[in-house]
């Protein structure tokens, strides 16, 4: 969902598109660091946290004897789950199609139903990792 674009935008004969790291790297461009560093923290590296410990504890936890580290990111795994906010990120997105659609022709990327469909599986992990 990161490598692949997001939107694309179609008006007055022009096109663009751009990725989730795109949007962000353009914030920053534009002055808006502080707001690109938390569209980058909760829309790529929380997610992608919250799957790597999922991954990595449910790999430990199936050893005979979990290792200790298996409890640390236990620990912190809570964390990664509060700042993952790959909900809100879709619902500003879906809010601004709607907005943008009269304006300009919006096509919406693979990574906008890849996005999508990590919701569910988000939810999904939440509902069934004790």
């Amino acid at each position: 969902a990161n490598t692949v674009p997001m939107l694309g935008l179609e008006a007055v004969g022009r096109s663009a598109s751009t990725t989730v790291f795109g949007g962000a790297r353009q914030l920053w461009q534009d002055g808006r660091e502080i707001v690109a560093v938390l569209i980058l923290l909760t829309a790529i590296v929380a997610p992608g946290l919250q799957i790597a410990f999922v991954l990595a504890i449910s790999a430990g936890a199936r050893l005979a004897r979990p290792p200790r580290w298996v409890g640390e990111l236990l620990r912190h795994h809570p964390t990664t789950r509060t700042w993952s906010m790959i909900e809100v990120m879709m619902l500003g997105v879906l809010v601004a199609l709607i907005k943008i659609a009269d304006y300009a022709t919006v096509v919406p990327g693979i990574a906008l139903y890849v996005l999508g469909a990590l919701v569910f599986l988000f939810a999904a992990i939440q509902a069934s990792f004790d």
